[in-house]
């Protein structure tokens, strides 16, 4: 699981901006969004350089990132 704080989220369009962007890389990734605490929660195949990499392609900055697995 790769959790990511992202700046600049704040409704349901930010949601599903971040959702597509990171179906793109991996279509079958799990997706959770947490706009009141600015997390985005990544089950995913991809590198995560390649998830932080569409995320900030779709328009938001992502400050922080942990990983688990």
């Amino acid at each position: 699981m790769l959790t990511l704080k992202v700046d600049g989220m704040s409704c349901d369009h930010c949601k599903t901006t971040i959702t597509n962007a990171i179906h793109a890389v991996d279509a079958e990734a799990g997706v959770q969004i947490d706009l009141k605490h600015g997390l985005v929660n990544v089950r995913s195949h991809a590198a995560s350089d390649s998830i932080k990499a569409a995320i900030k392609d779709s328009g938001f900055d992502v400050v922080q990132s942990n990983s688990s697995h």
